[in-house]
């Protein structure tokens, strides 16, 4: 009788999934994966997606690479004699994290110390509850890494590619450059360091990522 049982909630578990395709939302306009994005894409694949089904994109690639930028250090730290109310606040700067910032890289004033990666694959069709990778990248100029720039690219499916930072934008077989008249709606993100971290030309850097669901955590050794 148990094994009846559990053969009869296999078939129902089967006979719920309904769907043959499952096309996923997951990318913010402001750069982030969406809250939740790969938490509810992961019980959708699971429970609801018949055996031979499809995700599109099938699979999201996280690209990246480090930056100098007093611009977002701007923006994110409290600047030498900041001042409150009359009160020196830059100690508060002892307080501050990593953390993650929407930026839009075209218009970023920045300096490039890296080239461009691909650090972390999701295939969406098995996702896993938390994933981690890593690469290793050439530092191309002196200068102190401020924080890492990432963008995605959705593989929809076989040749055609789609990335969120303009100039890398592809369609089928042919390159989309953004243009004045038809600027993009996604913007990029970064992960800013604590500290700005000195490199020198040749040196080389390890980037890596962490993902706990759909939030993504950076560091660089």
């Amino acid at each position: 009788k148990e094994k009846e049982k559990e053969k009869e909630k296999k078939r129902e578990r089967e006979r719920r999934k309904v769907f043959g395709v499952i096309v996923a939302d997951l990318l913010d306009p402001g750069g982030l994966l969406r809250q939740g994005a790969l938490e509810d894409l992961r019980f959708a694949t699971e429970h609801l997606l018949r055996e031979g089904g499809v995700v599109l994109p099938a699979r999201v690639v996280v690209r990246g690479m480090c930056v100098q930028s007093a611009q977002l250090r701007g923006e994110n730290r409290v600047q030498p004699g900041a001042q409150g109310q009359g009160l020196d606040v830059q100690l508060l700067d002892t307080f501050s994290l990593n953390s993650l910032m929407s930026i839009d890289l075209p218009t970023l004033d920045h300096a490039q110390l890296s080239a461009p990666a691909d650090v972390a694959v999701f295939d969406l069709a098995a996702l896993k509850p938390s994933h981690s990778a890593g690469v290793d990248v050439a530092a191309v100029a002196d200068g102190h890494v401020d924080g890492i720039v990432f963008w995605f690219r959705l593989e929809v499916c076989e040749g055609i590619t789609l990335e969120t930072l303009p100039a890398f934008r592809q369609g089928h077989a042919t390159e989309i450059r953004d243009t004045d008249a038809h600027p993009p709606h996604w913007r990029q993100a970064a992960w800013m360091l604590k500290d700005p971290m000195p490199v020198s030309e040749g040196e080389m850097l390890h980037l890596s990522i962490s993902a706990a669901g759909s939030y993504l955590a950076w560091d660089v050794t």
